[in-house]
């Protein structure tokens, strides 16, 4: 053992530098193929936009712009059905609706709703119902649309065709009472002005589609010990059809019912009407175009909420094109706050990459410049991805409103990583930078032409900084804009046209920022970076320089003094040299008086941020090792637990439901008449459509009494109003032939059997006669009949349809309206051999509301899988992976669960911004589980490795914590304009982004950092067990 030589190694370095080795190459192979690939062709990417930047900023530049310049050209449009699913029910039914009018035309329907100024709100006045009858004209016969085909331009009553007296029951009512009026009411018993029927000089009018708000005279038993007698009470329509007084209607007390059948009304019953509703039903010529009707529309619109002055009545415009106007307005009330928001962003930016620079010891002017780049990058994104889309032929939705606001979030937040990661990894380099140029200045004092030289070597910096930062950033940037991308793509795939448009955009915009973070955000870092290391370079040159000046004085004063006992001249001499140096040195100081001060400030400045600099690193510290307490983990656990139970909750109770005022502004015109519909018209007369495609032969009686059974069936539902409400044709028909047949004029038999027509052929034309009769006509529009060639021959009836309504309180939310529409679906599927199909206005919305708990259901879980898959083509190991998707999961949750308790019910705007959240919950908790999953790889030195679970947490949040705390305040704050918008899908967007932010900075700064600690103490535990080396013995020859 003597003979052991004295320069082996030690065996504890040798198992030391053994083990490490092992680490070290254990943690390498935990890198992911997918990532290896993408951090060489970033290096690459890096060194490429750092030769060329201006080529990338200009490429990027001309793309935008012409893809920009189709935004101001393209008009918004918005169609209310395209919040309809594709395959919906409501689709088809609307096909057969439009089947009908389709050989004459598109159906047109304009409301004209008008409620009384008065105290009181009574419409049952002569001024009110004048002021009615005058607007009822002006619309008929005013406003007129150009016929490109009969060269002229036409009014309302010009193309009304067979709905052009749908609103003489109003005129005549008018008349009516003014005929009462004037000659009392005793003088005229042939006028009855009652409700639902009123007689007019014999003609009997239904006033029900026309009057709400309405209350009548009903006769009312008074029983008392000795006698009986009937009074007349006077109550609301609306509360005799309410469920609350179904009791009462069928007792004796109450002498009939509307609600029944057998109804016979006392005269004159009508005392109150607060609302009447003109409807304006046609079918749009052919030679008018469709841009031509909607314009007629919007003139009237703009008369009646202009130009119509009365003081008596106030009246609303309601139709599609009115909607879809209200919408798109809506939407760019929104265009305003962008740049607001913009303009917050940019100081925000300004503010925090200084900040984040002076700590770094690298501010600079350019860093305010740097952060307007950051935010113009989303702006040119978004102008790229619309631009392009409409060039496509895309629809500008008025959802795409909110896109520029949701990519300026999101864009900035790459930015700050980048410029983080740039200053980070420059104030590295800036230390080798200054060993190397001491060996490079040695050997340029014997060259003469080195300029070059110098540019090639600040290039190749720039170029190895460039590679290191899209190394070091664009795994992590790219795992987010996968997620997000991916979100938005599943979304795409949802049958709601706008949801899907909605995804598309969002989803083509998040995609081209991220491109335009590497074109044009990283070549500016890149421009000023030259500036940047030039400047360090100088300055460090100079420093060398000078202190080697000063090194050879002084040695020139120790090799004089060594002499100074040898020779009294050279004392003087040293004497003199040293006068002269250090007077020198004076005469650059009083030369360079402000850069003296200048210096003393930035060493100032200096000693304030190493102070900055030592009181955030304590507290990170300290901050990473309570995490990493016990104690404190079993806290965040327990507040994680009330947390989902609360979530959860809220969940579970969340509720599918469509409210139409909430796409308008709460300033619109639209919610007064939506306010006015849902209190007289809706919970009390719901009308439906119901078409008979395929009646059969007319002439059968059994085929009749089939058309019979079906309406009593739907008259037979609970909710029916009552057999006046429908309005069926057969009935008058019926009525026409028996009153034909009692007819007892023998001479007009007569004369027609003199002219050689039988009573069967007669019958076979009674159809036609009943549709030409005056009173009849209008149900021509009910009727669809197919005309023969021979005139003699008996018209085939082709298709028809007839009307009905329901009442109910509940019918006031719109689920239990879809609830309804499922009713009247059911009757109708029950009588297949007619092809019976329902139309209700509103079922393109109604046939929403069952699918979107489905919808946003399938959505999450697409999407959470989704996530999965990705963060494994970034991450091998099994607790990251888990970490970070229930932290995507509990965000989630916790987005959904707490707008629920915050009373947001789901609806079409929620649904978009679920799946946006469903993306965006990945940011925060992917950034921080990646970041910490590096930091088991040794950077730069090798013999340096990360030893332990709080060490590898502290070096995690030091460089990625202020960019994602950056990122998250520059969000709320770029969403927060939107809480100013008096629009609820600004407020459930702003809402949304806001939980998905703070719940993401929780997760992400609080709950992952514990949960991090507890599973790596639990695998360093096991490794220490697994990777213990045996000692090395080494065999000595004695």
């Amino acid at each position: 053992m003597n003979n052991i030589p004295s320069t082996i190694p030690q065996v504890g370095n040798v198992e030391g530098k053994f083990k490490n080795k092992i680490l070290r190459n254990k943690a390498c192979s935990d890198e992911t193929l997918f990532v290896g690939i993408l951090n060489a062709v970033f290096r690459k990417f890096g060194q490429i936009i750092s030769i060329h930047p201006w080529l990338f900023i200009g490429a990027s530049l001309l793309l935008t712009i012409f893809c920009s310049l189709k935004i101001p050209f393209t008009k918004m449009t918005n169609d209310v059905a395209d919040f309809t699913p594709y395959g919906a029910r409501a689709r088809k039914e609307s096909g057969v609706y439009e089947a009908f009018f389709s050989n004459k035309g598109d159906p047109v329907v304009l409301f004209v709703l008008i409620t009384a100024k008065r105290k009181g709100g009574n419409m049952l006045g002569v001024h009110e119902l004048e002021d009615t009858v005058q607007l009822l004209n002006i619309v008929n016969d005013q406003y007129k649309v150009e016929d490109i085909q009969k060269n002229n331009n036409l009014s309302f009553s010009d193309f009304c065709d067979n709905f052009c007296t749908i609103n003489e029951p109003v005129r005549h009512f008018h008349s009516g009472l003014l005929l009462e009026r004037n000659f009392g009411n005793s003088s005229l018993d042939h006028i009855d002005l009652g409700y639902p029927i009123t007689t007019v000089l014999g003609r009997q009018l239904h006033m029900d589609p026309h009057f709400f708000g309405v209350k009548i005279a009903v006769p009312f038993n008074k029983t008392n010990k000795n006698n009986s007698e009937i009074n007349n009470q006077i109550i609301s329509v609306n509360e005799l059809k309410n469920n609350s007084f179904k009791n009462v209607l069928k007792s004796s007390s109450f002498h009939y019912s509307l609600l029944t059948s057998n109804f016979s009304q006392i005269p004159n019953n009508i005392r109150e009407i607060k609302l009447i509703c003109l409807y304006f039903r046609a079918v749009r010529p052919k030679g008018v175009s469709k841009e031509a009707m909607q314009n007629w529309q919007r003139q009237i619109s703009n008369f009646v909420r202009n130009e119509f002055k009365s003081d008596f009545v106030d009246a609303h415009i309601l139709s599609e094109t009115i909607l879809t106007d209200e919408v798109v307005r809506a939407g760019l009330t929104l265009l305003p706050f962008l740049i607001i928001g913009f303009v917050i962003m940019v100081i925000f930016s300004s503010i925090t990459m200084s900040a984040a620079a002076y700590y770094m010891g690298q501010l600079g002017a350019h860093k305010i410049l740097l952060a307007i780049v950051a935010c113009c990058c989303p702006f040119m994104a978004c102008g790229t991805a619309l631009g392009g889309m409409f060039w496509f032929g895309f629809r500008f939705g008025s959802l795409l409103c909110v896109t520029p606001f949701l990519v300026l979030a999101l864009g900035v937040d790459d930015a700050y990583l980048l410029l983080n990661s740039w200053q980070r990894l420059r104030k590295k380099m800036e230390k080798n930078i200054k060993k190397q140029l001491e060996i490079n200045l040695l050997e340029e004092e014997k060259e003469e032409n080195n300029f070059e030289k110098e540019k090639e070597e600040e290039q190749k910096l720039i170029q190895k900084l460039m590679g290191d930062v899209m190394v070091d950033t664009g795994a992590s940037i790219t795992i987010t804009t996968l997620t997000n991308v991916l979100a938005f793509a599943i979304g795409a795939f949802t049958p709601t046209p706008e949801i899907r448009l909605f995804s598309i955009g969002n989803a083509i915009a998040i995609t081209i920022v991220y491109i335009y973070q590497w074109t044009v955000f990283g070549p500016a870092i890149a421009l000023f970076g030259y500036k940047e290391l030039n400047k360090i370079l100088k300055e460090i040159k100079k420093k060398i320089k000078k202190q080697k000046i000063i090194n050879n004085n002084l040695n020139s004063l120790s090799i004089s003094s060594s002499f100074s006992s040898f020779s009294s001249e050279t004392d003087s001499g040293i004497n003199v040299k040293e006068e002269e140096y250090f007077d020198e040195d004076i005469k650059i100081s009083e030369n360079n008086k402000r850069k003296t001060i200048k210096k003393r400030k930035e060493g100032m400045a200096k000693i304030l941020r190493r102070l900055i600099q030592k009181y955030c690193k304590r507290f990170l510290r300290f901050y990473c090792h309570s995490l990493n307490n016990n104690c404190v983990a079993f806290g965040v656990f327990l507040l994680l637990f009330l947390y989902v139970c609360i979530s959860l909750y809220g969940l579970f109770g969340i509720r599918a439901e469509l409210k139409p005022e909430q796409l308008f502004l709460r300033s619109s015109d639209i919610q007064e008449i939506l306010r006015i519909r849902d209190l007289y018209i809706m919970p009390f007369y719901a009308v439906c459509l119901v078409f008979v495609n395929r009646p059969g032969n007319f002439s059968e009686p059994t085929q009749r009494m089939k058309w019979h059974s079906l309406v009593a069936d739907f008259e037979a539902l609970p909710s029916s109003v009552g057999s006046f409400s429908t309005k069926f044709w057969l009935r008058d028909y019926e009525q026409f032939v028996e009153s034909d047949n009692n007819d007892e004029s023998a001479p007009l038999d007569d004369l027609v059997s003199f002219e050689g027509i039988t009573p069967d052929e007669r019958r076979k034309n009674e159809l036609t006669e009943f549709l030409e009769w005056p009173e009849f006509q209008f149900w021509n529009g009910f009727i669809q009949l197919i005309r023969p060639f021979n005139s003699s021959s008996e018209p085939q009836l082709k298709r028809f349809f007839f009307s009905t309504a329901s009442f109910g309180e509940e019918l006031k939310e719109w689920s239990k309206r879809e609830e309804l529409l499922e009713h009247w679906r059911r009757v109708a599927d029950s009588y297949p051999e007619l092809e019976v199909s329902v139309f209700e206005d509103e079922a393109k919305f109604l046939d929403l509301i069952p699918t979107m708990i489905p919808q946003t259901l399938q959505s999450t879980i697409c999407t959470l899988i989704c996530m999965f898959f990705v963060c494994l083509l970034f991450m091998k190991n099994i607790p990251s992976l888990a970490i970070s998707n229930f932290a995507i999961f509990f965000t989630c949750i916790g987005v959904f669960g707490i707008q629920s308790l915050m009373g947001t019910a789901l609806d079409p705007i929620f649904m978009s911004a679920a799946i946006m959240s469903i993306g965006f919950s990945v940011d925060i908790p992917a950034h921080i589980v990646y970041h910490f999953y590096k930091t088991g790889v040794s950077e730069g030195n090798e013999n340096k490795l990360i030893k332990n679970v709080e060490e590898r947490l502290l070096d995690c949040l030091a460089s990625i914590a202020f960019p994602i705390l950056e990122a998250g305040l520059s969000t709320l704050i770029c969403v927060s304009s939107l809480f100013l918008v008096d629009l609820h899908m600004a407020r459930v967007f702003a809402r949304t982004m806001t939980l998905v932010v703070i719940i993401g900075l929780l997760q992400g700064l609080l709950v992952i950092p514990t949960m991090l600690c507890q599973f790596s103490r639990q695998k360093s535990l096991q490794n220490n067990e697994n990777n213990k080396v045996a000692p090395i013995v080494l065999a000595v020859n004695e």
